[in-house]
């Protein structure tokens, strides 16, 4: 049966490198929530620019860059 790690930057598991987890043993690792928090602080930070400005027609092509860039997913699956 493969091994699974499932991570949060606040749960009791330590913050190893999937690279570690591999070394442990482990086929699988997920981060369920990481992606959830990193889209929170965008959403409160385009909250703000919106109260700020008005509006996002001064955030809008500050996001192209994001839109572009290659999507990290929120699981690694390890070779054996």
């Amino acid at each position: 049966m493969p091994l699974l790690a499932k991570l949060t930057e606040f749960g009791k598991t330590p913050l190893f490198t999937t690279a570690e987890f591999e070394a442990m043993g482990y086929a699988l690792v997920i981060w369920p929530l990481s992606s959830l928090r990193m889209a929170n602080k965008a959403q409160a930070k385009l909250n703000v620019a919106i109260a700020r400005d008005g509006g996002t027609h001064k955030v809008v092509n500050r996001v192209q860059p994001v839109r572009n860039a290659v999507q990290r997913s929120d699981f690694a699956i390890m070779k054996r």
